[in-house]
């Protein structure tokens, strides 16, 4: 999202972009972490503000925390709307041209690439995109209704999503991209095997911890 929304996209401009957002978001995140953890220790909650005294400061990060959510909620849902689209029209795709489905007489990889591009516009309809935008919505809504502590969830979601995007689809894709025996290649494949072994140690200090 952020390379198709950016101008003058270069790699040397979007590597920039890509270290100063994780260093700021990591200066932010450990500062929490660190700052909670060194206040109560072992008994520091999920949520670390419900330790804090209640006065103006703790209510004004509250409000804070509450701008946060509503901000970045419709960061999420864009590339999750796309995502789920996009998966749509993948699985409408094999079943249109599946065993005794239509083939394209010259499928060379321009041709391919053009009937892809108009079929991906004939299937992104308004009411696939009300019914992503929706289901997407509900699912999160009842989410908020029915758990009270995102802790476990949160969780479950850095141990299995955060590890597999940036362990497992890496590793995994870069060794599928260059079969050739290489170093880079050799580390691309520990990177897979770490994520791996991380993933289940996670979810099970999850849910054991």
């Amino acid at each position: 999202s952020v390379c198709n929304e950016g101008r003058n996209t270069t790699r040397r401009r979007m590597d920039h972009v890509i270290v100063t957002a994780y260093s700021l978001a990591f200066i932010c995140f450990t500062g929490a972490a660190f700052f909670g953890y060194a206040t109560y220790g072992d008994r520091v909650d999920s949520n670390v503000l419900k330790h804090y005294p209640q006065n103006n400061v703790v209510h004004a990060t509250r409000l804070l925390y509450c701008f946060v959510a509503v901000f970045s909620f419709p960061l999420q849902i864009h590339p999750a709307r796309l995502s789920l689209l996009a998966l749509v029209d993948f699985a409408r795709g094999f079943r249109c041209c599946g065993a005794g489905g239509p083939r394209l007489e010259n499928s060379s990889a321009d041709s391919v690439a053009l009937v892809q591009g108009e079929a991906w516009s004939a299937r992104q309809s308004g009411a696939a995109f009300v019914a992503a935008t929706l289901a997407l919505l509900g699912i999160s809504f009842l989410i908020s209704l029915i758990v009270t502590d995102l802790g476990k969830i949160l969780g479950v979601v850095g141990a299995t999503g955060s590890t597999t995007v940036s362990y497992i689809l890496p590793g995994l894709v870069y060794s599928q991209a260059h079969p050739e025996s290489s170093l880079e290649r050799k580390f691309a494949l520990c990177q897979l095997a770490l994520g791996c072994v991380i993933m289940p140690v996670c979810l099970t200090l999850v849910f054991i911890g």
